[in-house]
């Protein structure tokens, strides 16, 4: 499933926040076993500095772009298991792919 989003500053605001695009969504999940299945994520936002790919640490990749913004990928994948007691248990999220911008 792919979407597009977006989160803007509103135009009166007192609280200076960087203009944030979500251009890219692609969640996908992949039954294993009749319990079991493999979770990936793959998310493209464009901003105005570097501080998420910061906080994302090996899950997200940040590239310039050419008028100044920054284009960080977050790409994602871990396994998962439904418990019989309706629980889901989530293995430790582990970089996916990413893919090469121009």
């Amino acid at each position: 499933m792919r979407r597009t989003c977006s989160a803007t500053r509103p135009a009166a605001a007192s609280i200076a926040r960087p203009t944030a695009i979500c251009a890219t969504s692609v969640p996908a999940l992949t039954w294993q076993a009749p319990r079991r299945f493999h979770l990936t994520d793959y998310r493209v936002f464009v901003l105005d500095d570097t501080a998420l790919a910061d906080k994302l640490g090996p899950l997200g990749k940040a590239t310039a772009m050419k008028d100044g913004r920054t284009t960080i990928q977050f790409s994602a994948e871990t396994d998962g298991e439904l418990l019989p007691d309706g629980r889901i248990r989530m293995g430790k999220p582990r970089a996916g792919q990413f893919e090469e911008l121009e």
